[in-house]
């Protein structure tokens, strides 16, 4: 596709979801800050992570590699996520295929499509982001002129219920390895050769299983110096907020623990750790390039991180200075200690948040998650000394034939934690179900159905009503259906297409799930739920080589069933799980400090104290916002905002209190999809900057949404600029009948009885243009709502409002 037909599909949406009533349309038009636009690439890959655009926008592994294929000199990458109800149905009412959020191309024109397998519950959404495509869902219908159709991800180990409609299956860390394969790609359709020859080609590599042409012994591939790998340099900075408006960094991949229920545990092996260093550059980097308030530390397991205590020191000093916030994920309790809380509590005091899993001590052994039980009280004990207010404690429940007993001893758990925090802690239990996963020792254990897991956990739920414990749950129903999914076979391929054709999408959200499709659908093929969460006879995802050998969870299923605890790699003691000790797993045992922390240490030390509350300039600026931010809601508006200005090498000035914002005030809002030439904003300083260059970086970074600084100048401290604007405001509209619409709106007391409103507005035609005035009034102001729905109620249609200006 060609610049001009790019822009002009841009164009073409925009109209469309501005005429039609879609639910956060700027979800389907791009425009993120730091989005990489490469047009008419000899190769273009497409991206999917088959969710909603707010999830999917803060997946971190899908940045990295986007990244790195857009570092290819030949190749482009592009994003397309799945799409909501709504704008489904206007996309096929349209016969509109499906596009990417850069360039607006079409995605079956991509080179190659690629999805990442995040979790189960996505699997009908790929399917939705096919069809809307245009291409076949099913593999063995598609022909030349579609993408190969690829996916990896952590829930890629069983690639069986998805054989059916995906080409190539990858398995592994592709941080280095992604160039490598795009090239095999591009290379083989650079001389010529057909869609089945490259299958044939891609099916050889160690990492890859093809469907079309399966064989044995498919090897999960890793990275070895997490240090040396791609990170994220500049991170989307998204128009509508995703669900985690932060910068993520990663700290380390893998985990030192051996819990026999997790499948991440055994993918992501051996553990690697990033220097301290290399973390603190990439946090730097990318809060600086996004504008950024939140830094997460994320790993599986980020408190067993060495010297975590001095990382978490350094980066909440360094906070202090540039003005951002520290977050941690959930906290394992046998690597938590008052030390650790005491650091934590300086940042975060809402709530600490633990992955207990069980009840008992006998059940934790069982499945690998030995703790001192004595030091989980104690910590509950001094995390309410600390300040703490709210603590959340995860459990699963399932892993034995007797759920009853493992019910009783969740409450009993929450009983004994009660007793300890005095009851001055609120507790947030989380109950779910546990799920077996293949590739890990209790892979072929029974899963509870919906109708026993809600009543194991409703005891518990009965026996805490109107105590300091709140129990929560996820609903069972869709846990069944992850799990079907999850240990399925090629005929679970069937159920989930079957499911898909019947309306099944976005099954991870609870407000989405069909259950009653899937019941229907899985009796329909002649199974019953039961069934397809018992014990398995066959496992066909065997034929994939995770480097973690058939021996080694053969014996830890053993010891499940004996109550026998395995020590953790941490330990010293190898577990023999067939990765290469001596070649890679004690690695991680060396220092992740180096002589460049100690210096980096020092000179954190000598850095001048900054006021990042104190407000020593201010600035006040007026924007046009017109095409794509037109849709943006105010807060996202402002979110954006905020982030250019600190892109742009504005020192914000935060305000007090215990969530710090920063200080930028915004003119009331304007109604949505409404263009306007006269927004305003008051941005309040801590160091001085040069406004001419501060206002040119703002428009070269949000130019391409529609937004223009026009002027901004700098004002005395004690200005009340906002409040000092005027109050009225002066709209332009353009509607199918204007000589009409202005007969009717001269009827200002029909108006304000129809709408029930009290205030007034001025009405006139000027160069061919109507030109409404809104005038100020201490009671139900005339709204331009008001305005739209007298005229619609007048059959008079408004195509087009813009705000004038402030008068």
């Amino acid at each position: 596709m060609n610049n001009n037909s790019s822009s002009s599909m841009r164009e073409e949406i925009l109209n469309l979801v501005k005429s039609e009533d879609i639910v956060k349309p700027t979800r389907y038009l791009g425009g993120e800050i730091n989005a990489i636009i490469k047009p008419n690439m000899p190769f273009k890959f497409v991206m999917c992570f088959a969710d909603m655009y707010e999830v999917a926008i803060s997946n971190l592994g899908l940045s990295i590699l986007y990244e790195v294929i857009n570092s290819i000199e030949y190749a482009s990458c592009e994003r397309v996520y799945a799409v909501a109800e709504d704008f489904e149905e206007l996309l096929r009412e349209k016969n509109i295929p499906l596009y990417t959020l850069e360039t607006f191309s079409r995605v079956k024109d991509a080179d190659v499509l690629g999805f990442t397998l995040q979790y189960e519950l996505i699997y009908t959404n790929i399917l939705q982001v096919l069809e809307l495509s245009q291409i076949p869902m099913h593999r063995d219908e598609r022909g030349e002129d579609v993408p190969i159709i690829a996916a990896g991800g952590p829930s890629v180990f069983n690639p069986f219920p998805l054989v059916d409609f995906i080409d190539v299956f990858l398995f592994g860390e592709f941080d280095f390895e992604m160039k490598n394969f795009v090239d095999i790609i591009y290379n083989l359709k650079k001389n010529g050769a057909k869609r089945d020859d490259i299958l044939k080609e891609l099916s050889k590599l160690e990492y890859a299983y093809v469907p079309k042409y399966p064989r044995e012994n498919v090897k999960r591939i890793f990275v070895e110096n997490i240090n040396e790998m791609p990170y994220v340099k500049k991170p989307l900075v998204p128009l509508v907020e995703g669900i985690q408006n932060r910068i993520s960094v990663e700290i380390a991949r893998g985990c030192t623990h051996s819990c026999r229920f997790c499948l991440a545990g055994i993918t992501y092996r051996p553990v690697r750790n990033r220097t301290i260093e290399k973390i603190v550059d990439i946090a730097m980097e990318s809060l600086e390039a996004t504008g950024a308030n939140t830094l997460n530390l994320f790993s599986l397991s980020a408190d067993d991180y060495p010297h975590i205590g001095e990382l978490i020191e350094y980066l909440q000093t360094l906070g202090e200075h540039k003005g951002f916030s520290l977050s941690l994920p959930s906290l394992r309790i046998d690597s938590f200690d008052k030390e650790t809380a005491e650091r934590i509590a300086q940042f975060r005091k809402t709530g600490l948040t633990f992955a207990l899993e069980v009840g008992s001590h006998e059940l934790r052994e069982k499945i690998n998650k030995s703790m001192d039980e004595d030091a989980i009280y104690n910590i509950l004990a001094d995390v309410q000394k600390m300040g703490w207010k709210i603590v959340k404690i995860y459990f699963m429940i399932g892993f034995t034939d007797n759920p009853e007993k493992e019910a009783d001893e969740i409450i009993e758990a929450l009983e004994k934690m009660l007793e300890v925090s005095k009851k001055k802690v609120k507790i947030n239990a989380a109950i779910n179900v546990f799920i077996p996963k293949p590739h890990t020792p209790l892979e072929n254990n029974n899963q509870l159905t919906d109708e026993e897991a809600i009543y194991y956990i409703g005891k518990v739920r009965d026996h805490f009503r109107g105590s300091k414990v709140a129990i929560k749950y996820h609903p069972p129903r869709m846990a069944e259906i992850e799990g079907i999914i999850s240990r399925g076979d090629e005929k679970i391929g069937g159920i989930i297409y079957k499911a898909y054709k019947k309306g099944a999408r976005f099954d991870a959200w609870v407000e989405y799930f069909k259950y009653d499709v899937w019941k229907e659908v899985i009796e329909e093929s002649g199974y019953t739920i039961k069934e397809l969460l018992s014990k398995k006879i066959n496992m066909p995802w065997k034929c994939i080589d995770t480097l973690v050998s058939q021996q080694f969870f053969d014996k830890e299923y053993e010891r499940f069933q004996n109550g026998k605890f395995t020590d953790y790699c941490f330990t010293g003691n190898c577990q023999n799980c067939g990765i290469d000790y001596k070649k890679y797993c004690h690695k991680y045992k060396k220092e992740v400090l180096n002589t460049n922390f100690t210096q980096m240490v020092e000179e954190l030390k000598t850095l001048k104290k900054r006021d990042i509350f104190a407000v020593n300039y201010k600035v006040l600026m007026k924007f046009k916002k017109e095409g794509i931010s037109s849709l943006l809601g105010m807060h996202d508006l402002s979110r954006v905002m905020v982030c250019a200005l600190k892109i742009a090498g504005a020192s914000i000035a935060l305000s007090r209190g215990f969530h710090p914002l920063e200080k930028v005030v915004f003119t009331p809002p304007t109604p949505f999809a409404c263009e306007s030439e006269a927004e305003y904003m008051e941005v309040s300083l801590t160091d001085p900057i040069d406004i001419d260059l501060l206002k040119n970086k703002i428009n070269n970074l949000l130019s391409h949404i529609g937004i223009e600084i026009i002027s901004a100048v700098s004002t005395p401290l004690n200005a009340k600029n906002i409040q000092a604007l005027p109050k009225n405001t002066i709209y332009k509209i353009k509607t199918d009948n204007d000589e009409e619409a202005l007969k009717i709106l001269s009827n200002k007391e029909e108006l304000r009885t129809s709408e029930e409103r009290k205030g007034d507005y001025l009405a006139i035609k000027k160069d061919n243009d109507l030109l409404i005035t809104l005038l100020e009034s201490n009671e139900k102001a005339i709204r331009v709502r008001d305005i739209k729905s007298y005229l619609s109620k007048n059959n008079i249609n408004i195509k087009n409002i813009r705000k004038l200006d402030l008068i």
